[in-house]
């Protein structure tokens, strides 16, 4: 798809645009617009050739003076870097039906650019994506629907979702786009059988919270309603199967679908289901820090009865140790005993023999 700024607008219905590469051509835009805007278009090579009108000296030089007064009166947006309301997001729009694709809408409510989000979606945004960027969104969206039932995706009892999230201040735009979106769902829609819409409002964090999840912003606003209800759901089982699919056994989910849900209540079951994660993430902690603390307990107690082991042990040492010296000191008491003893013996006999050795003179010295 080819871009360039408007400089004229002419009778036919076409306009001549300057191109990023300097041309000027003569086209036909997909969509309604005014001399300084952006148009989209699709161009052959060899129709560019022909089209190119570089040969006519006057009207290039009246382009380029035009073109030079409105570069310097609004600027050109993306190619210079000067801030414009053209080609910025205004709104994101998703549809899911079992593929989900996301459309970025301008504040003209056209497409400026369109997602897959989920495999489905972009094998269908590929089929899709060049014919539908630079139209009006009810256009788009009905293009989008017919390739689905080409491709096989709309059956009967089929459930779609819409959601807008909103990026500008202006309500009315996003209601504008939501009734759009639906109308041309419903019109594309009226020869299947038994189809439910749901519509629901989004903010710009419900939108970021799914994309880091990998669902669409529909999708991820009904898994939150449905995970307040019943918290065992999960989030796995949205991102396998359609809604219709997981609507079948859960009336949880049939209790949401088919109504119109205001960004409000989006937003009050968001911050709900975030108390929710936040207390169980606590009580995780908790849990964490009670394990360290029970561990560190139980260290402690291993520690102490180590101790006390060792402290036993010690004590025993130490009354052997008593009972050895004991013992020792029992044994040299005895020893002395019997050395003094021994000491007394000879002491006795050394007496004795010395007052033998007496009574033996004497007795000699009478007989002489």
């Amino acid at each position: 798809m080819d871009k360039g700024i408007v400089m004229e607008v002419l009778s036919s219905g076409n306009v001549i645009v300057l191109t990023k590469d300097g041309q000027f051509l003569s086209v036909k835009p997909h969509s309604k617009v005014e001399i300084g805007e952006e148009a989209s278009f699709k161009l052959l090579e060899k129709d560019r050739q022909y089209q190119a009108i570089f040969a006519n000296h006057k009207i290039r030089w009246i382009a380029s003076v035009a073109a030079i007064f409105l570069l310097l009166l609004v600027g050109i947006p993306g190619w210079f870097g000067l801030d414009s309301n053209v080609d910025k997001v205004a709104a994101y729009v998703t549809v899911d039906i079992n593929p989900s694709v996301e459309i970025a809408i301008s504040s003209k409510e056209t497409v400026l650019q369109i997602e897959g989000i989920n495999e489905d979606g972009k094998k269908l945004v590929q089929t899709i994506r060049d014919s539908i960027i630079g139209i009006p969104v009810a256009q788009a969206t009905s293009i989008l629907l017919q390739e689905s039932e080409k491709l096989g995706y709309i059956k009967a009892n089929a459930e779609v979702v819409i959601s807008t999230t909103r990026l500008i201040e202006d309500q009315t735009f996003e209601k504008n786009i939501e009734d759009q979106v639906k109308r041309a769902v419903a019109d594309q829609l009226k020869k299947v059988t038994n189809v439910s819409i749901t519509t629901v409002e989004t903010t710009a964090q419900v939108r970021e919270d799914a994309q880091k999840s990998g669902l669409s912003t529909g999708k991820y606003a009904i898994y939150l309603m449905t995970k307040n209800k019943n918290q065992e759901i999960s989030i796995d089982r949205f991102k396998n199967q359609s809604i219709s699919e997981i609507a079948k056994d859960r009336d949880d989910l049939k209790q949401i679908l088919g109504k119109n849900i205001t960004a409000e209540i989006v937003e009050q079951w968001h911050d709900k289901q975030e108390s929710k994660n936040d207390e169980k993430e606590e009580k995780k902690e908790l849990k964490d820090q009670g394990g360290k603390q029970n561990k560190n307990d139980d260290q402690k107690v291993d520690h102490k009865k180590e101790n006390g082991k060792n402290e036993e042990k010690q004590e025993v040492k130490i009354e052997l140790n008593q009972k050895r010296t004991s013992g020792n000191k029992q044994d040299d008491e005895i020893k002395n005993d019997r050395k003094e003893q021994k000491d007394d013996r000879n002491k006795k006999d050394e007496k004795d023999k010395k007052d033998n050795e007496k009574n033996d003179g004497e007795t000699k010295h009478k007989n002489q």
